[in-house]
């Protein structure tokens, strides 16, 4: 939890940040927001949600990206341990559209960690039983993938949607997501 707030006060401090590029004529900002999502996730065969934040910059039509995700497996009462992955990312991609929307695509590198469930080792309960399993981390580079759909009808508020995936040797995943942000988008 002290985790995920921090990370949340810092992409708050990046998307305050006016960021200016020169050009001959005249000063022109350079848009810098930060967004959140939450979202359902394919986890192997069982569903994950989810919640993922960014840091964004953009110049012309690329967009620079730091993605944080951290997603657990859905289950009531399922088998132990409950398996989830927390990745963080660095992106580059472009971007296309007019000052109302834009729709950008963007790959990178990243590095995911979480918990997966190895060999099995007992069942424990006796009316309703719980299947344990052995717990095994994973640290693994990854390739971070994304293509987003981002409405901004002000300067300062967009939203849309993103279509996450995540491919590494342990855990690959593939996500999509409601996301809201603020900054300078425009």
């Amino acid at each position: 939890m002290r985790q995920t707030i921090t990370i949340i006060l810092l992409l708050i401090l990046l998307s305050l940040t006016e960021v200016y590029s020169q050009s001959k004529d005249k000063k022109q900002f350079n848009p810098i927001w930060a967004e959140a999502g939450y979202g359902i996730f394919s986890h192997r065969s069982t569903p994950a949600f989810g919640k993922t934040f960014w840091a964004n910059y953009s110049s012309s039509n690329t967009i620079y990206k730091i993605r944080y995700q951290d997603f657990e497996e859905f289950q009531i009462m399922g088998p132990n341990p409950r398996e989830f992955t927390k990745s963080l990312s660095l992106m580059i991609g472009k971007k296309r559209g007019n000052e109302i929307v834009h729709i950008a695509a963007s790959g990178g590198l990243g590095i995911s960690t979480g918990v997966s469930r190895g060999d099995f080792l007992y069942t424990e309960g006796t009316i309703i039983t719980n299947d344990v399993f052995e717990k095994k981390t994973f640290s693994k580079i990854s390739i971070p993938l994304e293509i987003d759909f981002v409405f901004k009808p002000t300067s300062y508020f967009g939203m849309g949607l993103a279509l996450t995936g995540d491919i590494n040797s342990e855990r690959s995943n593939l996500g999509l997501l409601l996301k809201a942000g603020f900054g300078l988008y425009r």
